[in-house]
């Protein structure tokens, strides 16, 4: 691993654990016992160093919303997409949890992950759209409701990392609230596909 590479390892350890008002270029620094003009050297400043964690938390997203399913039908598939998307996000916590500061610091990282959070949310509504062309929903569902649930599926996409710590979990946490924000649609679908969901969703994800 080159030194720029252990930098942002680092950075992001402890980015996610104390936050990014806390640590300083100081602090990575020493954690890696470099001096901090070394650092500079790689990364001028603070902000660098998470605009480029930023890219990298965008090119792990991004890679695993590749390929993804059509139709609720495929529910195995969307759970494990679902649950990367939600590990990726973990991996890179402080950019969410953090977003009030970093947002006012780096206002580009927040049009660009808004634009990545809504693109997203429009393809979910695509795989609602098909399912309901496909009978998975009850005859009651209309468009309409389906805007909702993708709404639905945007908080908890964007909320789970700061609610998290209200919540006693067993299990990892990417893994736990992906499957919640799962049931969030589950009580929309006719009782077959609602039964095939409830099933795959009752197996603890350790």
């Amino acid at each position: 691993m080159t030194t720029k590479e252990k930098i942002l390892t680092k950075a992001l350890q402890q980015f996610n654990e104390e936050g990014t008002e806390v640590i300083t270029t100081r602090h990575i620094a020493k954690a890696l016992d470099i001096s901090q003009g070394n650092l500079h050297y790689h990364y001028p400043t603070k902000d660098v160093v998470i605009l480029m964690l930023f890219q990298q938390f965008l090119n792990e997203f991004e890679a695993v919303a590749v390929d993804a399913p059509t139709t609720l039908k495929a529910n195995k598939s969307l759970l494990s997409q679902l649950e990367s998307k939600f590990l990726v996000m973990y991996n890179f916590r402080f950019l969410m949890k953090d977003n009030d500061v970093i947002w006012r610091r780096l206002p580009n990282i927040k049009v660009a992950l808004l634009a990545l959070f809504e693109q997203d949310k429009t393809a979910f509504q695509s795989i609602l759209e098909q399912s309901l062309k496909e009978g998975l929903f009850k005859k009651s569902i209309e468009n309409e409701d389906l805007s909702r649930i993708a709404n639905q599926y945007l908080f908890s996409l964007t909320s789970w990392l700061t609610a998290m710590e209200y919540f006693p979990i067993s299990s990892h946490p990417a893994k736990t609230f992906a499957q919640m924000a799962i049931q969030n649609f589950v009580p929309y679908l006719n009782k077959k596909e609602a039964a095939k969901w409830g099933g795959l969703l009752a197996v603890d994800p350790k």
